[in-house]
């Protein structure tokens, strides 16, 4: 990095004076960050073990890393297993999910201190709020433990951005970087960003860095797959959604927004103040941030309204952008505490405009669960302003904080992580009364993502082996697309998921003389499940156990009717030894 580039951002902080404000030391204090961190492990440790952040999207991170062990050159090669990331979990892997988790939580920690050092570096005089923003945001706190591959390309970002602009690592950073394009491929706006502000810069390392892992996986892979734009063809998600995809984002705008809004806050309830900053108190590594998350947010919650690429407006996706977030945010509260050189401390009239736009749109929401919570916030974040403007810092800093902390409960259902303990809890009951012994050969079915992963956390499954899972339409129809049949990628993965997986994989359409009489079958309410199976043939060999609300669990065995025949036994594609004969 030039000098020029480099003593930028100390120069911004020496603007506002040598120390900080009267009350404020505690922002720029290291051992404030040092508690965070630790506060946010102790949090992330007990919810592992107590099983409340258990996610079935986070249990498939473990999936992908075991799968990864048990069929290696396979696995690196299939981009849907997010590669980088299974091996670096897969030596931790074997020793079960909990191991796994409190292993994803220690390295979700370690972007709090991370962020701290990234602002010092970049001049931020009160370094301990972009800490604060990651240690306290709501989907870091749940995805954390619940082993979201979204908090570690959030990391890996952080860690990049560390060795690029902290340690002047520029050939490492760029290699960092360009790795997370293969744990979470939305984070490509923010990396076009840095890379095109290196550029400008004239630092050509960082660039050469990030045409390292790509490039040599993509040569790598080519000697596996025979074929030099594998990468393409089997591409690590569908570029559209798979057919019937009842997620796809359409509708009136004004709920769209709200729904943005919302998940924007769970991200972190201080993300308002980002309307609050000025946008020439930035850096030029923060302006490339900024133009980066903006590309970032357009992306990721404006494709799913149109149906490109097959994924949902789920928030946790948004995770990608906190990094960034986080370090504008911490510029914003030197603005804010007088500590940047100049006497405004905000964005003025374009902040105000922006408070009322946001206001106009909580009013408008109002109808929408999700989207109450909006004027609340437009509220606390206009308070922190009229408090700034005053010069009551530590009370604007005291406001925002409070808040950001004691709203954190309120966030668990907007941020669709919420475990269904209701059925969760009647399956465990279920299967305390009446579930199979351990020596019985009882099979299971079920299309629940989360049923084994319970059963095995409550230490109550002994034999997994005996649980199936019914791939739904879409889950089965993207394996197919994704899939090298040619190379015998489809069978080696297949058998490894047998045993690595929310249970053993079922591909094709199932009927209930399929199975043998007094097979447990476990359906959760999904609207992909009539698609899936003819629930018409099913219900009535269903001998239902126990169902939970409307149909939102199901729990039975089955039984034959009186013009069925006898007889019956698990399809081929529930046996170990029938991998040659699947078809995904």
């Amino acid at each position: 990095m030039p000098m020029r580039a480099r003593e930028q951002g100390r120069e911004r902080g020496r603007e506002g004076g040598a120390t900080s404000p009267p009350g404020l030391a505690l922002l720029a204090d290291w051992r404030a960050v040092w508690v965070l961190t630790a506060i946010f492990v102790a949090v992330g440790v007990e919810a592992v073990i107590s099983g409340r952040a258990l996610h079935d999207e986070g249990v498939l991170t473990w999936h992908y890393a075991s799968i990864l062990g048990a069929a290696p050159i396979p696995g690196l090669f299939f981009q849907k297993l997010r590669p980088v990331l299974a091996l670096c979990y897969a030596p931790v892997a074997p020793l079960g999910f909990e191991a796994f988790a409190v292993m994803h939580v220690l390295v979700a920690a370690a972007g709090i201190p991370l962020a701290a050092a990234i602002a010092q570096r970049l001049g931020v005089r009160t370094f301990v709020v972009p800490a604060l923003i990651m240690a306290s945001s709501p989907l870091m706190l749940f995805t954390a433990p619940g082993g979201h591959s979204n908090t570690d390309a959030a990391i890996g970002l952080l860690l990049g951005m560390y060795l690029l602009w902290v340690k002047e690592r520029g050939l490492a950073g760029g290699a960092v970087l360009s790795a997370m394009l293969l744990v979470r491929s939305e984070v490509a706006p923010l990396l076009v960003a840095i890379a095109l502000e290196r550029a400008l810069a004239r630092d050509w390392r960082p660039l050469v860095g990030m045409a390292l892992v790509p490039g040599i996986y993509a040569l790598a892979g080519s000697l596996y797959h025979r074929d030099l734009l594998w990468m393409l063809h089997y591409p690590p998600t569908l570029m559209r959604p798979t057919p019937n995809a009842g997620w796809v984002q359409a509708g009136e705008l004004l709920a769209r927004l709200g729904e943005t809004a919302t998940a924007l806050m769970c991200l972190t309830p201080a993300v308002g103040l980002i309307v609050l900053l000025r946008p020439r108190a930035l850096g030029r590594e923060e302006r490339a941030l900024a133009v980066g998350l903006g590309l970032f947010l357009l992306m990721i919650r404006g494709f799913p309204m149109i149906g490109l690429f097959n994924f949902d407006a789920s928030p946790r996706y948004l995770l990608v952008g906190l990094p960034a977030l986080a370090l504008l945010i911490g510029r914003h509260s030197d603005c804010a505490h007088g500590l940047a050189g100049a006497d405004a401390r905000d964005g003025g009239v374009a902040s105000l405009v922006a408070l009322a736009a946001a206001t106009l749109l909580g009013v408008a929401t109002l109808g929408d669960e999700p989207s109450r919570l909006l004027l609340p916030m437009v509220a606390t974040w206009a308070g922190v302003m009229g408090l700034s403007r005053l010069g009551w810092s530590r009370l604007a800093a005291g406001l925002w904080i409070a808040v950001t902390v004691l709203s954190f409960p309120r966030w668990r259902g907007p941020s669709w992580l919420e475990p269904p303990r209701a059925q969760l809890d009647a399956l465990e009951a279920w299967w305390l009364r009446e579930g199979p012994e351990a020596g019985d050969e009882v099979a299971v079915l079920t299309n629940s993502r989360l049923a084994k992963a319970w059963l095995e956390h409550r230490d109550l499954l002994a034999r997994p082996q005996r649980v199936h899972i019914l791939f739904q339409e879409d889950m089965a129809f993207e394996l197919g697309a994704l899939f090298d049949r040619e190379v015998g990628q489809d069978r080696a993965l297949l058998t490894a998921m047998d045993e690595h997986f929310y249970g053993r994989p079922v591909l094709t359409r199932q009927d209930p003389l399929d199975w043998p009489v007094g097979t447990i079958v476990i359906f959760e309410d999904d609207d992909r499940l009539g698609r899936t199976i003819d629930l018409e043939r099913w219900r009535p060999r269903m001998s239902v156990a126990v169902e939970v609300g409307e149909g939102e669990l199901v729990i039975a065995r089955l039984v034959r009717l009186p013009e069925d025949a006898e007889g019956g036994a698990p399809p081929a594609e529930a046996n170990p030894d029938a991998g040659e004969e699947r078809e995904p």
